[in-house]
């Protein structure tokens, strides 16, 4: 009971203490348009992680002895999903010559799947018989054989050497070799492609990386575009603009997302993976078996795996490899984030102070989503055991991430002013300049200050930090000059004025003046 409570103490703790608790609605107003949709994007990328982590989580197996034939499990299992089947993998309960792979067909049958990945097709085959009687060994609970998935290159030869087990009485209940060929599955991959996707740095890993990266790319360019539209609807954008800011940024997040989901997959199959892997697990013993189950339910396992199918020993290893992967994703999502940012600094587009600035709010959005991801599947798991936890983790990730980054951006702006800000000011000394020299009224100043606020964005004043500073105050006067021509074009022309009109006016007013005396 107490590791129930040290649990769910820890889960709250890490989604308060993400979030700004003093901050009001006009500190919020203090943030500049761009700042929040970068917070909300980063916030994102966390909340939506989890398939990532079930992916990563599940080539750790790569570096197993026969980790090649995990990878050909996942290789051909992708495969089919990208052909429109119903594949899964359901070898991980570790069942006793039970199947690898299903393939669930449109009409509701199953077709059970054994993947034999060998050096060679003798040795493939031979290890589908039993040692001692020589039987098949590989049937379903109907003593129908499983097929037998053998390396694409192996495939012709494989069969043959099931003609000969067939022909022999070897598998019971098929005696007409020619079903060789059904019960011999073609894989997908080849052999060395097998091994190579076990592999980081090659085609066939980088390759399959990138295929699953699109998944949770896709599932972030959703949670980021639905919470950006909303931003921009609040902010007064209309239905139209809203749509269009929500896409350009989910997009913008997506592709982020699918390189970082390509990196830390990649560094998945390095020794980078078992680093901290003692005191990680030690972390996972502390907080209790909700915290352990709550990580491996993210890592893909479902409820029915983690209460029957797993020791003490098992859930706290698979846990904290959720948990170190969790650590991977993070800090390969702050330096993917802040690439852009680097590129602009390399260029000259921002300060120096303002990189870090920037680097410093990614960071804490990225580890107070993280926090507020794990803390929220947790106790959400506490609340609603099994179902909970995913949508616990796309919550608690979204609130402390945007909760911890806009209390980092409020900070900073106390310690760090902005280069937009900067910009801001010289823009507003320049305005009131022209309307001086241009004699413009109140109602033609906001009609400027209307269309200058729709050309104000990140980019501009990017571009204006980037000329030299004595070149500065001529930008802005280029970029008000059109503004302010434009309104003072609308004014009404003015009649010229002739001396004979002077000279009528004054005579009017000698006789007025005369008349009076």
């Amino acid at each position: 009971m107490h590791k129930r409570i040290l649990s769910l103490l820890l889960c709250i703790s890490m989604i308060v203490c993400a979030i700004p608790l003093n901050v009001n609605a006009s500190e919020l107003q203090q943030l500049r348009a761009e700042e929040l949709p970068e917070i909300i994007d980063s916030s994102s990328a966390i909340a939506a992680n989890a398939k990532s982590i079930e992916e990563i989580v599940a080539q750790y197996k790569f570096s197993a002895w026969q980790g090649h034939g995990f990878a050909a499990e996942l290789g051909n299992n992708l495969s089919d999903k990208v052909k429109g089947k119903n594949a899964k993998i359901v070898g991980d309960n570790n069942l006793l010559n039970g199947p690898d792979r299903m393939i669930i067909n449109r009409d509701g049958t199953a077709i059970f799947i054994q993947t034999k990945y060998h050096a060679t097709a003798s040795s493939g085959i031979g290890d589908c018989f039993d040692g001692i009687t020589g039987l098949f060994r590989y049937v379903d609970a109907d003593g129908h054989p499983m097929q037998i998935e053998v390396p694409k290159d192996q495939y012709e030869e494989a069969v043959q050497l099931m003609r000969g087990k067939i022909k022999e009485g070897k598998v019971p209940g098929v005696t007409n070799p020619d079903d060789a060929e059904n019960l011999v599955r073609k894989g997908n991959i080849t052999y060395k492609a097998a091994r190579n996707l076990a592999k980081a740095g090659t085609l066939e890993s980088i390759t399959y990386d990138a295929t699953t990266g699109v998944v949770t790319a896709s599932v972030t360019f959703g949670i980021s575009a639905v919470l950006n539209y909303a931003l921009c609807r609040i902010n007064g954008a209309d239905r139209k603009e809203a749509i269009k800011t929500a896409a350009k940024e989910g997009l913008h997040t997506g592709v982020l997302v699918f390189g970082t989901h390509v990196i830390a997959s990649q560094l998945s199959k390095t020794a980078l993976k078992d680093a901290f892997k003692t005191s990680s697990e030690t972390l996972v013993k502390a907080c209790g078996n909700n915290f352990a189950e709550s990580l491996v339910k993210v890592a893909g396992k479902n409820a029915a795996e983690v209460g029957a199918g797993m020791t003490a020993k098992t859930l706290t290893e698979t846990a904290a490899k959720a948990l170190r992967t969790e650590a991977i994703f993070a800090a390969v999502t702050v330096i993917v984030f802040t690439i852009p940012d680097a590129v602009d600094l390399f260029n000259g587009r921002i300060s120096k102070k303002q990189f870090i600035k920037n680097f410093a709010v990614t960071g804490v959005t990225i580890v107070a989503g993280t926090a507020g991801a794990i803390g929220g599947s947790a106790l959400a798991n506490l609340i609603v055991p099994g179902v909970g936890t995913i949508p616990g983790y796309v919550i608690g990730g979204i609130l402390g991430g945007v909760g911890g980054g806009v209390a980092a951006d409020l900070l900073a702006d106390y310690i760090v002013e902005d280069d937009a800000e900067i910009m801001y000011a010289l823009i507003q000394d320049r305005f009131a300049q022209n309307c001086e020299d241009y004699l413009i009224s109140e109602t033609e100043a906001n009609n400027i200050v209307n269309e200058l606020s729709k050309m104000l964005n990140d980019k501009l004043f990017k571009d204006m930090y980037q000329c030299e500073e004595d070149k500065r105050e001529q930008f802005v006067d280029d970029l008000l000059a059109p503004l302010f021509e434009k309104e003072v074009a609308k004014r009404p022309k003015l009649e010229d004025l002739t001396e004979e009109d002077l000279r009528n006016q004054l005579k009017q007013e000698l006789a007025d003046v005369a008349l009076i005396h």
